[in-house]
């Protein structure tokens, strides 16, 4: 698991974190790859983002982290309604639910840690 005391890239603007990697002398293409493995392909480590060289791969990994929740909790009811407390490296924890109405889904998501309250 990556240490939580390293930033995460969630923490960096896009032009923010180009402008890192610029400083470690990579190319700026490098900022948009990092970018699509975390927001459109879901990854959790450095590790997985098999089109970085390894050494790439390794020096992201050492200096940040990815930051990503686990379940610490999973509740669902009768009627399917699934509700789930999700914790950060940090401790920081959130909730969601999702409930089911029908042929759609209504979901409710904290949109802050620590939300006070407790849905």
């Amino acid at each position: 698991m990556e240490s939580s005391a390293k930033p995460s890239i969630f923490d960096f603007l896009p032009s923010a974190f180009d402008r890192a990697l610029e400083r470690w002398g990579w190319p700026i293409v490098r900022g948009k790859q990092v970018r699509q493995w975390v927001y459109e392909k879901g990854a959790e480590t450095f590790e997985s983002m098999s089109n970085l060289s390894k050494l790439d791969r390794d020096k992201l990994a050492e200096l940040l982290s990815i930051g990503t929740a686990r379940v610490a909790r999973r509740q669902e009811s009768r009627d399917g309604t699934l509700k789930l407390l999700l914790r950060w490296d940090d401790g920081a924890e959130a909730e969601t639910v999702m409930i089911p109405d029908g042929d759609r889904h209504t979901a409710c998501v904290s949109s802050q840690v620590g939300c006070p309250v407790g849905c």
